[in-house]
């Protein structure tokens, strides 16, 4: 192998490698991006809840009715949780198979460039 083909192979394996790092980069913005909004959906639960919170607060003619409705606000606000809870759980397992996949792409292309590159021994 002359000079200039390993200088050409160094340059073809290192823009493989910027590519292959930029493809990361815009999976884990994309996993990122989906959390934030998930995460801004909860917020969005709780300001809700305290909204419920407060219209019974401010709607209650006595204590009873207050209690009942702080409690079915309470009960309704945890399904809610619970059912996120469980969307989040499905997020994360399909975000962990997202980088599994990223991952043997990758090192199946790496390592077909370095057997095309490094002669066998």
């Amino acid at each position: 192998m002359s000079l200039n083909d390993t200088l050409n192979t160094v340059k073809d394996l290192s823009d493989k490698s910027l590519a292959r790092m930029a493809s990361l980069t815009e999976l884990s913005l994309s996993i990122y991006d989906r959390l934030a909004t998930k995460q801004m959906a909860a917020m969005d639960l709780l300001l809700e809840h305290g909204n419920d919170t407060l219209a019974h607060a401010m709607g209650a003619k006595d204590v009873h009715i207050f209690l009942k409705g702080q409690l079915d606000a309470t009960q309704d606000l945890t399904r809610l949780i619970m059912a996120e809870s469980r969307t989040s759980l499905v997020m994360a397992s399909q975000a962990q198979q997202e980088y599994q996949s990223w991952f043997n792409k990758n090192l199946a292309e790496v390592t077909t460039d370095l057997q095309r590159t490094v002669p066998a021994i």
